[in-house]
């Protein structure tokens, strides 16, 4: 595995120390440089080969995602902020992922594979052909939401909540059935006959319960089984 060349970028002293602590556990990650402020990126960038940057958004003399629209040639960037509001610039501006502080190991490291994958697409490598967005009727016009950023589904009556890592839940009127039928079954699996999860922003499970980002969600005695055969 390639290593990958990374910069930390925060000003808060504990931030800097809590992900340079997560990168010194991944073997493949090697940290170029502990930046306190986006103005001190390009001297790295200039003199090294960075493959990834570990970005904070608020910090004083040059916000990161202003960074990322004047430095046209930055590398890929994954967002570690303390503030929700920034989510849509950010996915607008093509970073990899976007974390809310504090940030657990285990979705550092979703994020860091995330980056991994991208990496194997522009090399070339031979890659899985998924779907990426279906469309659904919202206010009387078709919608286009996208699969990778769904957390979980939950049914709610005669309609859908649609809840994602950032952005406000997307409610539609549609039936759990007919709404399957457009989910592709390798992103989605159904734990209970109100629930749907997204496989890869599981983070753990047991015998009758999935936790997807902070939320438990409940799985039913009909997909237990179902569930031990996919994990």
């Amino acid at each position: 595995m390639n290593n990958i060349k990374c910069l930390i970028i925060d000003d808060e002293p504990y931030a800097r120390e809590l992900i340079s602590g997560y990168t010194s556990k991944v073997p493949f990650l090697e940290v170029a440089g502990i930046c306190k402020g986006a103005w001190e990126i390009p001297e790295y960038l200039e003199k090294d080969a960075i493959d990834l940057l570990l970005l904070d958004i608020e910090m004083p003399e040059l916000n990161g995602l202003s960074f990322l629209k004047t430095w046209s040639t930055a590398p890929k960037a994954i967002l570690i902020t303390a503030h929700r509001d920034y989510a849509v610039q950010a996915f607008e501006l093509e970073v990899v992922d976007y974390l809310l502080k504090p940030v657990s190991f285990d979705r550092f490291m979703k994020a860091i594979y995330r980056f991994q994958k991208l990496q194997g697409a522009k090399s070339g490598k031979p890659q899985e052909n998924k779907q990426e967005a279906i469309y659904l009727k919202q206010n009387r016009q078709m919608v286009r939401v996208e699969l990778e950023r769904i957390l979980f589904i939950e049914v709610m009556g005669d309609y859908v909540k649609m809840v994602s890592e950032m952005e406000k839940p997307f409610i539609t009127k549609i039936t759990l059935k007919e709404l399957m039928t457009k989910l592709p079954e390798s992103y989605f699996l159904q734990i209970h006959r109100s629930f749907v999860v997204a496989k890869d922003k599981v983070e753990a499970y047991t015998a009758d319960k999935v936790k997807v980002g902070e939320k438990w969600l409940p799985v039913s005695r009909p997909f237990r089984e179902l569930l031990k055969d996919k994990w």
